[in-house]
């Protein structure tokens, strides 16, 4: 007869705590928490806490309506509106009291994609046993670690339109913005990547925090925001971050064949608002080629884990 044989041990559970920011945009929220819930388990989650920074009454009743149906969840109210003092200020307090956790940080205007939370803790899982790894982070094709993470593929893919995704700084540069959003709604250029990828993993010594899992190594260079040295208003000062990383021989990971969306950044917002409106974004997000963009990698991961994980001996 068969005999079935379990060949790995049970892996260790990862909970991560979330945090989620948002003060004004509550179009985008709404959008952020919907794909949350579509497509996370959020009780993999030890806690998620929304950071409201001088929200609105209807803001406080979409955030009201998501607690009542998450016990982990809770909402930190800070004023006056900005990130600094008030963002800062409950950043410091709960990144210090979740030192020892993994902890991901997501703007309101981050959605997320299926089977994103598995990826990611399989990515830290992986690196477990790596002390200079600092930082996880999905591909998120708007902003400056994305863009990097996705060079190879684009100029490869769209070499006569290197103009288009080369040159000025991500944050205000509204061309890559409406390039990008426009590829990824009108010529799936997420599964075209996905299909084309090979790689589990890439890493970076430069971080963005749109969409990032911190590890305390992280949380020891950043801690107490705002940074030394950051812009008037801001919390990070990126350049000073990416030459410490380099210094200690720190990295930052990212995991190739996940991909989380972020909609704009603040200079760039009502230019691509007017092009590629929040509402293109939204039937993108719950439509079949979102809900289906991790599939073929969903059912590799299961006939690899099903492979490794039984064995049938015949006695």
């Amino acid at each position: 007869m068969s005999k079935i044989y379990y060949l790995n041990k049970k892996q260790t559970c990862i909970r991560p705590v979330l945090i989620i920011l948002t003060s004004h945009r509550l179009d985008c929220l709404i959008l952020c928490l919907r794909c949350l819930e579509w497509y996370t388990n959020l009780d993999n989650f030890k806690e998620i806490y929304i950071v409201c920074n001088e929200v609105s009454e209807e803001h406080q009743a979409i955030i009201g309506r998501f607690l009542s149906k998450h016990e982990n969840a809770s909402k930190i109210d800070c004023l006056p509106r900005g990130l600094v003092p008030a963002v800062a200020g409950a950043l410091n307090a709960l990144l210090a009291a979740h030192k020892d956790d993994l902890i991901v940080t997501i703007d309101e205007d981050v959605f997320v994609t299926p089977h994103w939370l598995e990826h990611m803790t399989e990515a830290s899982r992986a690196h477990k046993n790596t002390p200079r790894t600092a930082a996880f982070s999905p591909v998120v094709p708007v902003s400056p670690m994305g863009r990097e993470a996705l060079s190879r593929f684009l100029r490869v893919a769209y070499p006569s339109q290197r103009r288009m995704f080369q040159g000025l700084g991500v944050p205000d540069n509204w061309v890559y913005h409406r390039w990008m959003w426009e590829k990824i709604l009108e010529e799936n250029l997420a599964e075209v990547y996905l299909a084309s990828h090979r790689g589990r993993y890439q890493t970076t010594r430069s971080v963005s925090f749109n969409c990032l899992f911190m590890t305390k190594a992280l949380l020891d260079l950043i801690l107490p925001l705002p940074m030394p040295g950051a812009p008037e208003g801001s919390l990070f000062n990126h350049p000073a971050l990416s030459e410490t990383m380099q210094r200690q021989g720190l990295n930052a990971v990212v995991a190739s064949r996940c991909l989380v969306h972020h909609y704009s950044h603040a200079a760039c917002e009502d230019y691509l608002r007017g092009r590629v409106p929040l509402e293109a974004v939204w039937k993108f997000m719950q439509s079949q080629p979102a809900r289906e963009l991790f599939r073929h990698e969903i059912l590799r991961a299961a006939d690899h884990r099903a492979t490794a994980k039984l064995a049938l001996v015949r006695a």
